[in-house]
């Protein structure tokens, strides 16, 4: 088995999709284009009629898109653009024009520099579960898939060091917290190393650190003992996904703190849908810091049926705790998939997943009737089209 050492980012980012459409080629340049529609069809039940309605899902993909790639010479360029791209550094209620990539690289001799929005070097490389989006154990065991932020990147001998430009707003959305106004002391410090096995992620293992300040702005769920006080986030991961023939093992686990303030996880629930749901009560600080810990682990395991279909298990777990208002919050995640390529451009992904997120000793889920709930279990069944080029 050969091995091959290379950026994990730049793997992930440079590489053309297989069906690209090469529609220039001279003076050493070539422009290609590609894209995907993303659509599932199913349905979705909860263990609790006041969570709001599931039952028959239906939709098109946030990430369904369409792209271009430039390669001259030493330089290359990517511009991508989604079906819906949430991103905080545009109008308040944060919907901007959907661009998910836009960034430029020059190989030095020396190592590859990149600056634009790109993934970030610690975003998970080992999740291959359709639901919520192609990330279905994020807040289950994994962390997100895909985190484009603005950066400036090193990549050499399968080294990646970034400076990214996070968005610190999803502070307030995804700490119970939503007056805060949070400010960054520095940029977020982001580094990885990869080993790969062909086109194939066979090792990596991440870190990353975050430091910033929060405001109270009359909120009453800041004490002023808080006010600009210095707080961590951060969090290391390792993953690693031999392969043998068709089949694969996957394991992945992470530890950290205040992750979801830089938005690569966070405590999530979800209540029989596509998508996984924000929201966890309990995240507020009971002391003078904030120090929300996360912590949890995923298995996937591969069976390739044929050259064209792959039957593949999941399975996830995380623990949120620290100073919560409670104690903990438990996540289980488990899916089963089939992905078939039925040609070179369809591929159909028939899925069940099964989810449970509770909370011990007073840590509670609101629903959409604003009952308050330790549990919430459920089941999501459907069928995710892609066609791609």
């Amino acid at each position: 088995m050969k091995k091959v050492f290379v950026s994990s980012a730049l793997s992930a980012l440079l590489v053309l999709p297989a069906a690209a459409l090469e529609v220039y080629s001279g003076d050493n340049a070539t422009l290609s284009v590609y894209g995907a529609i993303k659509g599932y069809v199913g349905m979705g039940e909860n263990a609790r009629v006041g969570m709001g309605p599931a039952g028959f899902l239906f939709g098109v993909q946030n990430n369904s898109n369409i792209g271009f790639d430039v390669v001259a010479d030493k330089f290359k360029a990517k511009v991508e653009f989604g079906a819906i791209e949430n991103d905080p550094f545009g109008t308040a209620n944060g919907a901007v024009a959907p661009l998910r990539y836009l960034w430029g690289s020059y190989d030095t001799g020396l190592g590859t520099i990149l600056v634009g929005k790109a993934n970030t070097p610690t975003t998970d490389i080992f999740s291959t579960g359709v639901i919520n989006n192609d990330t279905a154990l994020n807040g289950f065991g994994g962390l997100s898939t895909a985190t484009r932020r603005l950066q400036v990147q090193y990549n050499v001998a399968g080294l990646s060091l970034a400076l990214i430009s996070d968005y610190i707003a999803e502070l307030a959305s995804t700490s119970s917290q939503p007056n805060a106004n949070s400010s960054s002391t520095m940029p977020r410090i982001a580094l990885s190393y990869t080993i790969y096995n062909g086109s194939n992620p066979l090792f990596q293992i991440a870190g990353t650190y975050k430091r910033f300040t929060r405001e109270s702005e009359g909120n009453p769920t800041i004490a002023t003992s808080q006010a600009s006080n210095p707080i961590d986030a951060w969090h290391i991961s390792v993953g690693t996904k031999p392969t043998f023939g068709n089949n694969f093992v996957s394991l992945f686990g992470f530890y950290g703190k205040n992750q979801d303030v830089y938005g690569e996880t966070g405590t999530f629930y979800n209540n029989g849908t596509w998508g996984h749901s924000k929201g966890i009560d309990g995240l507020t600080t009971t002391g003078t810091g904030r120090n929300i810990k996360r912590a949890g682990g995923k298995a996937e395991l591969g069976i390739g049926l044929s050259k064209d279909a792959t039957f593949t298990i999941g399975a996830g777990y995380q623990e949120t705790f620290g100073e919560i208002q409670g104690s903990k919050y438990k996540s289980v995640g488990v899916f089963a998939q089939v992905p078939y390529k039925v040609n070179a451009n369809f591929t159909l992904t028939p899925v069940v997943g099964w989810f449970q997120t509770s909370g011990v000793n007073g840590a509670t889920i609101t629903d959409t009737v604003e009952n308050k709930v330790t549990k919430v279990t459920s089941v999501v069944a459907a069928g995710r089209v892609m066609w791609s080029f």
